[in-house]
């Protein structure tokens, strides 16, 4: 039987992809409160909101990336 090489990650579900962008989006909105006070409410939303997508992209690549890649061996002593 050949083995799935189907890697599940927290972020590779819809599930866990929709909470972290929640996670990210109140920590974006709380830093960038006071900074972007020159946009409308729901203009502030939506570049949150696209912040955090695209953080999270980039998290849940890193985090299959990491799923799939064996534990580098030791790294050897380099001689100067």
């Amino acid at each position: 039987m050949a083995k799935s090489s189907l890697v599940v990650t927290p972020l590779s579900t819809d599930a866990g992809r929709l909470a972290r962008v929640q996670e990210v989006s109140a920590d974006v909105s709380e830093r960038l409160v006071g900074i972007c006070d020159n946009l409308s409410r729901e203009e502030f939303r939506e570049l949150v909101r696209q912040i955090a997508e695209v953080t999270v992209k980039y998290e849940a690549a890193a985090e299959l990336r990491a799923a799939r890649t064996e534990t580098p061996p030791k790294l050897r002593a380099v001689d100067p």
